[in-house]
């Protein structure tokens, strides 16, 4: 077995390289594999429930939402500290430590139990 690999190898080296080295030691370098099979899908994480209160507020500030540039204070939540439900209605800020979501008058947030905010237009 060891010489028919060994002479596939030469020969498949001579097919790339255009020459053999047949004295010289072959040194596998890599290998690499491809497995199929089926897994089943691995469970959703849940957040449990919980709101956005009064203690989830971190800041207020002046928020500019207008193209005429007027001003409207909103609150600044830490939305690491809601639970599933928590409902925010802009204009607002949530903070997270990967995202920052922007909430816009007539817009209210809501976090799903699965981590993802869905927004919904609360005014046309």
């Amino acid at each position: 077995m060891t010489d028919t690999l060994r002479n596939a190898f030469h020969a498949r080296h001579e097919q790339l390289y255009t020459y053999r080295e047949e004295n010289t030691p072959i040194e596998v370098v890599n290998l690499e594999s491809t497995l199929y099979g089926r897994v089943d899908r691995p469970p959703l994480p849940k957040i449990t429930n919980g709101g956005a209160g009064a203690e989830t507020v971190k800041a207020k500030r002046p928020m500019i939402f207008a193209a005429d540039g007027t001003a409207k204070e909103g609150p600044v939540y830490d939305g690491g500290s809601f639970g599933a439900g928590a409902t925010v209605v802009g204009p607002a800020v949530i903070e997270e430590d990967t995202t920052t979501i922007v909430i816009e008058p007539g817009w209210r947030a809501e976090l799903h139990e699965s981590g993802s905010y869905v927004l919904t237009r609360t005014e046309t």
